[in-house]
């Protein structure tokens, strides 16, 4: 079950605001008094949509874009999710009002918010990831001599 953040509360926590593998992605979007909220999760595909801290659709999703609609007072509401990138968990969320864009967030789990490159970042994760390997076998090859 995926509790609200926002149920009870007149603000958006900061936590929130960041894509994490445990938290999952929430997009925030406000207009004509309306709150919606949306929320993702990476590992189940679960998605929610929320109108003013009610959820008013929810799916469960394993493809590269998942749609929502729904209708509140007169209007015609599209939530779009997009993966952009499956490497760095970059998710993009647009929300539509009467078929009219009305605004786009995205975010990543891997950002390359301190100017590092993501495909350098995960280049040295692979590189040391194959030493610790090469290293783990060697030892385990070395006391396998041992007891043989």
């Amino acid at each position: 079950m995926t509790i609200n953040p926002l149920k009870n509360s007149n603000h958006t926590d900061s936590t929130m605001s960041m894509a994490s593998p445990t938290k999952g992605y929430w997009y925030y979007f406000h207009h004509d008094n309306n709150q919606i909220a949306v929320y993702g999760s990476g590992f189940t595909g679960k998605e929610i949509v929320y109108l003013n801290d009610d959820p008013v659709s929810e799916s469960r999703s394993f493809g590269l874009k998942s749609r929502h609609e729904f209708t509140s007072n007169g209007k015609d509401y599209k939530v779009e999710l997009k993966v952009n990138s499956m490497i760095r968990g970059d998710v993009e969320c647009s929300l539509y009002i009467n078929n009219e864009p009305v605004g786009t967030e995205s975010k990543a789990l891997i950002s390359n918010s301190n100017g590092r490159s993501t495909l350098k970042t995960l280049a040295i994760i692979l590189a040391v990831s194959f030493a610790a390997g090469i290293l783990v076998g060697l030892i385990a090859a070395t006391f396998s001599n041992w007891f043989a």
